[in-house]
């Protein structure tokens, strides 16, 4: 087990709920810093915690995951270890055989009690409390957040260190292994895992289970399309977990089968995102062959899509549009891909998109019924799926372009804006097959849709196309559709590059930055973390995922990590 040692700068540092209690309301999460070694908190009062020695020349690192760091610092009288452990959901420990000095900055004035423990520290509502000892030639020092911080921190120092960390490198050493023995994939294998298991959180109000998010910053929702693309990964290294997750998300549904694109502990948001439930529960019975999963699943699903058939078809047509909210500056959120050029107009489109995503929701709910015995029901999710594929191949393939596009529900017009959205039809399985060859000319062709991170957001040649979020850049997950899509029309060649395109994209920023990105430079002229967002600069870090490209992203984590485990007999042979 070749573990990754490289120390990245908004690298996420967290508890995960795989190992015991981490409710949202109750824990608090790091980044790591970039200037010094030390973390950084996503507390109300911004908290850093930093590790200073005299005489120090200089820090490596040989291991550097989520949950627990490994450094070498090199001091003019020797080498010393420091250790850096998330102990539990609200306390850090940091070990050293040196006389380190481990000190806590805050961004606003805070009280300070010093004890015979604890040195505690109060602002506004939020505690914190720092406590050490010296053993054996080790020097302890614990650091707590919450209202008995105090307490708590003293506690852990009773705890050995090293059995906190064989606790997690167990966990690890228990995942399948990779089958590319190869030492620089074998480290971004452990990253990624390290990240889906970061993002791991306890049930918490009307979220009944544990459940994985995207990222953990200032708040950490359950997300019906995030948190269950993160279970395609998932399900590989934590399989229970995942299936929590989809369950959770299920169990958040309303009475009249809308399942909010956000769920928190005592709220939900008032749209929707991207459906994938379906496939994403039948990708986990193919791990897992839980066939009383799948049958507890089918009636919220089925009562879901149909939620979707009857509100989001306003023209009765077979195709379904995005609500657009155009009091917001950018109204594509419900389509994830936020700020598209397809949405600049803020009119309501029959989408390609979303006409795909219920597409293939309708094939699997086809493959569901079927596995469960409800023979009647397969055949209408086939019929479901027919007329789908026939009015998107009818009314939104411009025969002119060879490419599918958006069409106003009013004017009848395309928009014809070239993105990535396009291609989602392959992923859906409904083009014609003379379509499917025109997508892949285009998907081939180096000036449009062939870049040498993968499919870029938006076509480059186009006016459109920037270095901004869904403008442009590289996103995994959509690599990761169109590798499936490619599959189905057995484009393997064009699928496989795709997925190499992506290891190789995520490798080379992961070995240097030393975290995973939200998106990605097309052509790799532009590091990942200069990349804009939403019109905004995004070089920030700390936490600000609405504004920055987020850094230790979980999907991503998500997709290497699946294309690492899959059993595609391709890959492995190239």
């Amino acid at each position: 087990m070749i573990l990754p040692d490289i120390w990245g700068q908004g690298g996420i540092f967290s508890y995960s709920a795989a190992y015991g209690k981490c409710k949202n309301s109750e824990t608090f999460s790091a980044r790591l810093l970039g200037d010094k070694p030390g973390l950084i908190f996503n507390t109300k009062n911004k908290c850093s915690l930093s590790v200073y020695a005299d005489g120090l020349e200089d820090v490596s690192f040989s291991t550097v995951m989520t949950d627990f760091i490994d450094a070498t610092f090199k001091i003019d009288s020797g080498e010393y270890k420091v250790s850096f452990i998330f102990a539990d959901c609200d306390t850090v420990v940091v070990t050293s055989d040196y006389a380190i000095e481990l000190r806590c900055d805050f961004e606003k004035n805070v009280n300070i009690k010093k004890g015979k423990k604890a040195t505690v520290y109060t602002s506004e509502s939020e505690t914190f409390a720092m406590s050490s000892k010296k053993k054996d030639g080790i020097l302890t020092y614990a650091f707590s957040y919450g209202k008995n911080a105090g307490d708590k921190c003293t506690q852990i120092l009773e705890k050995n260190p090293a059995d906190m960390v064989q606790d997690k490198e167990n966990f690890y050493k228990s995942l399948p292994e990779i089958r590319i023995p190869n030492e620089r994939i074998e480290k971004l294998y452990y990253r990624c895992a390290s990240v889906l298991l970061s993002q791991i959180t306890s049930p918490e109000g009307i979220i009944k289970s544990r459940y994985i998010t995207p990222t953990k910053g200032t708040d950490a929702p359950l997300e019906s399309f995030w948190s269950a693309f993160c279970t395609l990964g998932l399900r590989h290294i934590a399989p229970e977990i995942a299936k929590e997750t989809l369950e959770s998300i299920l169990a958040s549904q309303s009475g009249d089968g809308m399942i909010s694109a956000k769920i928190c502990a005592k709220s939900k948001s008032s749209d929707i995102n991207p459906p994938i439930l379906a496939w994403c529960f039948w990708e986990l019975y193919l791990i897992n062959g839980d066939k009383t999963m799948l049958s507890d699943a089918y009636a919220p699903l089925k009562k879901y899509l149909h939620y979707i058939m009857e509100t989001r078809d306003i023209n009765k047509n077979h195709l379904y549009e995005w609500q657009i909210d155009d009091s917001k500056e950018y109204c594509g959120q419900e389509s994830i891909m936020v700020n598209s050029p397809r949405f600049d107009d803020g009119i309501i489109l029959d989408s390609v998109d979303f006409t795909s995503y219920v597409a293939n929701e309708a094939y699997f709910m086809n493959l569901i019924a079927e596995e469960i015995d409800k023979h009647g029901e397969s055949l209408y999710w086939n019929v479901v799926f027919e007329r789908i594929k026939g009015a998107i191949n009818e009314l939104l393939f411009d025969e002119d372009d060879k490419i599918y596009y958006d069409r106003a529900v009013v004017s009848g017009m395309f928009k014809k804006s070239k993105t990535a959205a396009s291609f989602l039809p392959l992923f859906a399985g409904v083009c014609e097959n003379r379509n499917a060859m025109s997508l892949l000319r285009l998907l081939n062709n180096e000036d449009k849709f062939n870049l040498k991170h993968g499919v870029p957001t938006v076509c480059a040649d186009s006016e459109d196309y920037s270095d901004d979020m869904f403008r442009g850049p590289v996103h995994m997950y959509i690599n990761y559709l169109l590798s499936k899509g490619l599959e189905k029309y057995e484009m393997h060649d064009k699928a496989n590059e795709i997925k190499f395109k992506s290891l190789d994209a995520v490798m080379k920023e992961f070995e240097n930055t030393g975290v995973l990105y939200e998106y990605y430079s097309p052509d790799g002229e532009k590091l990942s973390g200069n990349l804009k967002k939403k019109d905004s600069s995004s070089q920030g870090f700390f936490f600000d995922s609405q504004n920055v490209n987020i850094r230790d992203f979980a999907p991503t984590a998500a997709v290497i990590v699946d294309i690492l485990l899959s059993k595609s007999k391709k890959l492995s042979a190239k």
